[in-house]
This record gives structure tokens, C-alpha cells and sequence, in this order.
């Protein structure tokens, strides 16, 4: 191959350098197989440790897009969550779903390109390498606070907006998991016998294609 008047060598596998002189053999040699299980869908130094699997139906009262973005947060004690998110293409005339997911969380849910927002799951404890398998049902529709507040509480400023949280939760403890404003997701959870709020910032505007550009290219 030719660039910019030089030549360019193309190796072939296990050949690498520019004159492809050095032979990478830590994969080759039967006294150090250095990756288990294929390599495929599984994460570690060698891919020990199989990634979560996330089997999703959707029930059938539920319009499905073509499309979806799968959120993860991981809530760590004394620093604010992390989020990570995944895209999905959901198969014709299917309303089932597969999310293979490599890193630690404790709350997922899927998000629809009309701004609907269904709730997966949400576990105290991170457990590596299961499998979950869940029936998203309307009821796992997470509102905005516009449905789930009157008028003149959502016209208050955030921060006293946000100390009539827990009243949502409170008033439809058996029917609502989760609801979001336009900076926080919020659960309903149960202590006790009281239903609490729990809310995290979360990124809505956050961009989802290549490298924060406004479109990709070549099909991307």
C-alpha cells in the first residue's frame, strides 16, 4: 500500500512492525492461552467474567420504536452516580430484547426516542455475570413530573419544587416506580411502611452519536 508517497506494509495476523518482523505469539502458544470462553461478550484480563445478560420483553399494550437507549447508573456511597448508556435496535415484528452489559449498576432502564422512560430494574446489591430477565408493563412507565404534580408545584423553582418529591410516591405508592424532571430520575421506594424518593441528576441532552458530532458518517 502506498500513503503519502511511502509504503505501507499489511500484516498478516500474528505479524506486526512496520516491516512486519515481529511475530505476536502470546495467543499462539498452547502453554499460555491467554483468553477463556471465545473471547466473545465477556469481560477481565482474560475474559474470565461474562457479561450481564438483560432479557427484556415489552407487553404488548406497549407501542415499541425501531430503536432504544439502554441507561445504566451505578450508585456508589459518598460519590454522585455514574451513567452509561447503550444503544439498541429492536428486531421487526419482535418485542423482545437481549442487553449484554460488561460493568457494575444497580438501577437500568430503557428510553424511547419520544421521551418515554420504562423502568428495568433496580438491585441493592450488584450481582456479576447474571442474568435478568424482566416484562416491561405500562405501569413501569416512568411520567414526567407534569402528570404526577399539579401546575403550581411544577411552576416553583427547582429547589423548592423538589421537596414535594416524595408526595408522587406517597399518593400512588402501588402504582408508581419512578418518574423524572428535566435534571433528576427519580424511584419510589419503600421504608417501612413509607414510601420515599430517591432522585439522581441525570443528562438528557447528553449526545449519543459519534464522538459528540451532530451525525455520523459512512452509515454510522
Amino acid at each position: 500500500m502506498l500513503a503519502n508517497n511511502r509504503s505501507l506494509c499489511v500484516c498478516p495476523l500474528n505479524k506486526w512492525g512496520s516491516q512486519c518482523l515481529f511475530q505476536n505469539t502470546i495467543c499462539q502458544s498452547n502453554q499460555n492461552i491467554i483468553c477463556y470462553n471465545g473471547g466473545q461478550c465477556f469481560t477481565g484480563d482474560r475474559c474470565e467474567i461474562t457479561d450481564n445478560k438483560i432479557l427484556v420483553s415489552f407487553h404488548r399494550d406497549i407501542i415499541l420504536p425501531d430503536s432504544l437507549l439502554a441507561h445504566f447508573t451505578q450508585v456508589i456511597a459518598g460519590t454522585p452516580p455514574t451513567n452509561d448508556s447503550t444503544f439498541k435496535r429492536i428486531p421487526i415484528n419482535q418485542n423482545t430484547l437481549i442487553i449484554n452489559w460488561s460493568y457494575p449498576f444497580h438501577i437500568a432502564f430503557v428510553q424511547f426516542f419520544n421521551k418515554h422512560y420504562y423502568l428495568i430494574t433496580v438491585q441493592k446489591k450488584y450481582h456479576q455475570s447474571t442474568t435478568i430477565t424482566r416484562e416491561i408493563q405500562p405501569s413501569n412507565r416512568c411520567p414526567h413530573i407534569n402528570e404526577v404534580l399539579n401546575e403550581t408545584i411544577v411552576k416553583f423553582h427547582l429547589l423548592r419544587r423538589i421537596k414535594y418529591y416524595h408526595l408522587p410516591c406517597q399518593r400512588h405508592s402501588s402504582q408508581l416506580f419512578c418518574f423524572y424532571d428535566d435534571n433528576h430520575f427519580c424511584l419510589c421506594n419503600n421504608f417501612g411502611q413509607q414510601s420515599v424518593v430517591n432522585c439522581f441528576e441525570f443528562n438528557y441532552t447528553k449526545k449519543f452519536d459519534c464522538f459528540g458530532q451532530s451525525n455520523g458518517e459512512n452509515g454510522a
